[in-house]
């Protein structure tokens, strides 16, 4: 059996991240069997736990028996006679006037809706020129955040970043020096949080980043600064989300949450157990990959589990809500879609215990610190894509 304790030991490992949708509706109103679209994304994480006296357990099957989750929807964003499509999955953005931002079925404008869900107007474009986004789907828009005074920043996936004004706007463009970005989160005083690798020298196997405004580096924290490994890659940065007072951030590795604290410190390690949807990761035999003159094919080991948990967000009440992904079958790169069962849980790190936990149809995203998320749904004759805005609560019965 694996110990994620082991002190001193650095390990590669490669983590699946999924992502499934499905219809934003109760179980009572379903009229055809929810679909679900699942994306492989194998991550390499080399990680060393140096610090042992912050970790603690926590229960999955031990949840506040009192507790239960309660779902709420609040609005629905995209319909099919919209001008403008929205895309179904990543990033969304909401102002304090309560406009929606969600990037258009091709990454290359953002459309914008009241908080109603009624269709404003669209933003950006195809192009290179002031405010566009490029012409390619896959470089376009990756992440939204609102800045201060209500300003809207876009980051595509090449590091370009488009600011927009309160009144919509193009205000000025810069770039950041990251690339393979896991999540961007704007810092009350300016400051952009981002995740993700940078090519110089001293910031190798550092997978978290604070730039300030123009998109320079402050410092970088987050690994323990060097490859591991001959040719290994370094730490990659997963995805995570901030604590309500700015000082510190949470990611999902395996069955472990770990906190960061912005100055480069680690802080709690919470540990997962008895959690029957993801067993213990295992080593497992991976043939058929290419080698890197991509001419011949090799056989690898790589630890793989047949469960995955994704940080979704921290709410105003320091809860942190956990994601969760298991399915059926041995461990392996590929996925039958329909083995899939996906949860969603909140942990309360003061306790270091599950507050409430539920199976659900849909994979949400929080938005800020808050205690609303979105889903995602295509329409199964259109095609139409929407997204669903929730408030998610713990309450006691």
């Amino acid at each position: 059996m694996l110990e994620p304790r082991a002190v001193s030991v650095a390990v590669v490992v490669l983590a699946i991240a999924l992502s499934a949708y499905a219809p934003s509706t109760t179980a009572a109103s379903v009229k055809h069997p929810p679909t679900f679209i699942a994306r492989i994304s194998p991550v390499a994480l080399a990680t060393r736990i140096t610090d042992q006296s912050a970790t603690k357990q926590v229960d999955y099957a031990a949840p506040c028996a009192r507790c239960l989750i309660q779902q709420v929807q609040i609005a629905t964003f995209g319909r099919e006679s919209d001008p403008d499509l929205i895309g179904g999955t990543g990033t969304a953005a909401r102002d304090r006037k309560g406009r929606m931002f969600i990037p258009g079925f091709d990454r290359l404008r953002v459309v914008v809706f009241d908080s109603g869900g009624r269709y404003i107007t669209a933003i950006g474009g195809r192009g290179d020129g002031p405010g566009e986004f490029g012409t390619a789907t896959l470089r376009g828009i990756a992440y939204l955040a609102i800045g201060r005074g209500d300003s809207l920043f876009a980051f595509t996936a090449t590091g370009r970043v488009n600011v927009f004004g309160p009144d919509l706007r193009f205000a000025r463009t810069f770039k950041i020096p990251v690339a393979n970005t896991s999540a961007i989160v704007l810092l009350r005083n300016g400051d952009i949080l981002v995740g993700g690798s940078a090519a110089t020298r001293e910031r190798i196997g550092l997978p978290y980043h604070v730039l300030d405004s123009s998109g320079e580096f402050r410092r970088s924290f987050g690994g323990d600064g060097r490859i591991i490994g001959r040719g290994a890659p370094p730490p990659f940065p997963a995805m995570f989300a901030l604590s309500p007072d700015e000082k510190s951030m949470w990611i999902a590795e395996f069955n472990h949450i770990r906190e960061f604290h912005l100055d480069g410190s680690r802080g709690l390690d919470l540990e997962l157990v008895n959690v029957p949807w993801m067993p213990p990761a295992v080593a497992t035999k991976i043939e058929g990959i290419p080698s890197r003159a991509g001419k011949t094919e090799r056989t690898t080991t790589r630890l793989l589990s047949t469960g995955s948990i994704t940080v979704a967000g921290i709410d105003s009440a320091g809860l942190i809500w956990i994601r969760g992904q298991g399915w059926s079958g041995a461990p392996s790169l590929t996925v039958d879609p329909r083995a899939i069962k996906s949860y969603l849980f909140a942990i309360d790190p003061r306790t270091s215990s599950v507050v409430a936990n539920l199976p659900v149809k849909q994979a949400f995203r929080f938005l800020g610190n808050s205690t609303q998320a979105m889903s995602s749904a295509a329409d199964s004759v259109s095609g139409v894509v929407s997204r669903t805005l929730w408030r998610l609560t713990v309450v006691r019965r």
